[in-house]
């Protein structure tokens, strides 16, 4: 199904809800027909905000149904097989980081796990010791009455195998990671405050790039992750314009993260598109970015 007919089917959900809830049930397609969506009629966009934790990821874009006046798709050409890595590979990073910034926070651990020389094992051995690892660390986050969250990414082509582990830190989980890793040395660092997380979603990737669908990969996927996790939240508007400004502003509380804005058009749809990230700010730091603005304002 293309992303045009499940935002369609998305709309049309949402509008019967609207209907049934204010004024009794009525046919979508009237409701529909009134707005005069499509071809031909009122000029729209569909704006789409992903929230994940303190990140907030919007993307504008026309569809066929949904288009800009005198604007027609640019041809669609088929992909290059390359092209078409570029765009799994982006589409990866883009699943990724959404899920780390839902997740963890400040504090919590990118972790790696290493191997002795003498204690390193094949792909097989890997994956039996790291399994025996988090059910060890699971029970202990239960016995402190906590929930064990985590992704992990395993690198062992070209170099030596380790793991790289995204936890929810709890107190004393380094002394835990220590006592339950005894084949070699852990490295602990703590995620720092931006609550971005998206250069380490690439790193990841980008990393096991080549070598996550052969057969021996430990981990059998991309990354492999605790089924505990959160799913970002999804909210899609339909907005009448005939398209979006050309410098986005941010909403109260988030601030815009600069070198996150892109424009152009969809390798896949044809059609333009706009995307940006914001952050939110706490008030304190809100409260200081305003003083500094008025104090640059005063002669």
């Amino acid at each position: 199904m293309s992303e045009d007919e499940k935002t369609y089917k998305y709309i049309i959900r949402l509008r019967t809800e609207k209907v049934k809830k204010n004024a009794g049930f009525r046919p979508v397609s009237s409701s529909i027909q009134r707005l005069n969506l499509g071809s031909g009629g009122e000029k729209m966009y569909i704006e789409k905000t992903v929230i994940c934790g303190s990140v907030r990821e919007v993307e504008k874009y026309h569809t066929s149904r949904y288009n800009q006046k005198g604007i027609r798709p640019k041809k669609k050409e088929k992909p290059t097989s390359e092209q078409m890595q570029k765009v799994n590979e982006r589409n990866a990073i883009k699943r990724l980081r959404r899920l780390m910034n839902t997740n963890f926070g400040p504090g919590d651990y990118h972790t790696v796990l290493t191997y002795t020389k003498d204690q390193r094992p094949d792909p097989e051995g890997a994956r039996k010791y790291l399994k025996k690892f988090l059910g060890d660390l699971r029970r202990e986050y239960r016995k402190r009455e906590q929930v064990l969250k985590y992704i992990i990414v395993t690198e062992w082509k070209g170099k030596s195998i380790h793991h790289h582990i995204l936890l929810n830190n709890i107190s004393g989980t380094d002394k835990l990671i220590q006592k339950h890793w005894p084949y070699g040395r852990p490295h602990n660092t703590c995620l720092d405050d931006s609550g971005n997380y998206g250069d380490l979603a690439a790193y990841f990737v980008k990393e096991i790039q080549k070598s996550f669908r052969e057969e021996d990969n430990p981990n059998r996927l991309r990354y492999s992750c605790s089924r505990n996790l959160k799913k970002p939240i999804e909210k899609v508007r339909i907005i009448r314009a005939n398209t979006w400004r050309e410098d986005p502003k941010p909403i109260k509380g988030y601030e815009l993260v600069k070198d996150s804005v892109k424009s152009g058009i969809s390798e896949v749809t044809g059609y333009g598109y706009q995307y940006y990230m914001l952050l939110r700010v706490d008030k304190e730091q809100e409260q200081k970015g305003k003083k500094q603005k008025n104090e640059r304002l005063q002669p």
